[in-house]
C-alpha cells in the first residue's frame, strides 16, 4: 500500500508541475521551456502552454483514478459492466495525442513564419 501511495503521489506531483507550467505560460504570454526557439509570439506561447495545462491536468486525473484503482485493488474489467471501463485509460493518450498534433502544428506555423520573416529582410 506504501509503494502505491507513493507512486501515485509522484506522478500527482509531475503532473501538477507540468500544469503549473502551462498555466504559467498562459498567463505571462511566456515559455518556461522555449523548445529552441527564443522568439515565440505571445498567442504561441499561450496555445502551447494550454497544451502543457491540459496534458497535465489530464496525467493528474489519471494518476488520482490509478491510485484509487490500485488502492481499492478495484480493477475494472472492461468487458464485464459497463461501456465506459474501456475508455478511461485511453482518454489520456487521447489528450496526449492531440497535444502532440496541436504543438507540431504551432512549431510548424512558428517556422513557417519565421522563414518567411528572414526572406522579407
Amino acid at each position: 500500500m506504501g509503494i502505491t501511495i507513493g507512486v501515485t503521489w509522484l506522478f500527482a506531483f509531475l503532473a501538477g508541475g507540468m500544469t503549473m507550467l502551462g498555466l504559467a505560460s498562459i498567463i505571462t504570454g511566456r515559455l518556461v521551456f522555449g523548445l529552441g526557439y527564443s522568439d515565440w509570439s505571445e498567442r504561441e506561447a499561450r496555445q502551447l502552454g494550454a497544451i502543457y495545462a491540459a496534458w497535465g491536468g489530464s496525467f493528474g486525473l489519471y494518476a488520482l483514478y490509478g491510485g484509487l484503482t490500485l488502492g481499492s485493488r478495484s480493477f475494472p474489467d472492461p468487458l464485464i459492466g459497463h461501456w465506459w471501463g474501456i475508455v478511461i485509460p485511453f482518454l489520456p493518450a487521447a489528450v496526449l495525442m492531440a497535444g502532440l498534433f496541436l504543438q507540431l502544428r504551432i512549431v510548424n506555423r512558428h517556422r513557417t513564419l519565421a522563414a518567411r520573416r528572414s526572406v522579407d529582410r
